[in-house]
């Protein structure tokens, strides 16, 4: 089961206010606990964003079901497998 979510928050970056959205997915394993399978930080929630938190998140469990279901990058060591900072596609 997987839980997938986008939440806008308001940060300070530069001097400035801006806008941010961190796409955080949750998976439940099959002892039953919880694991983040990955956080993605990015400009502003669109389907660009989902689009490529869906696919990053398909190949990831996909290297994981491959390795046996013990991904070295993944959450069992250390809590959360990766953030991204993804970089804004609308920006040169």
């Amino acid at each position: 089961m997987l839980f997938i979510d986008g939440i806008q928050y308001k940060m300070r970056e530069d001097g400035r206010i801006k806008s941010k959205v961190l796409y955080s997915v949750i998976g439940i394993n099959l002892e039953g606990k919880k694991e983040i399978l990955g956080l993605w930080i990015m400009e502003r929630e669109d389907a660009k964003g989902w689009l490529r938190v869906q696919r990053d998140s398909d190949h990831h469990l996909r290297r994981s079901a491959r390795s046996g279901g013990s991904d070295k990058g993944g959450v069992s060591g250390c809590g959360i497998s990766r953030v991204r900072c993804a970089p804004d596609p609308q920006q040169p």
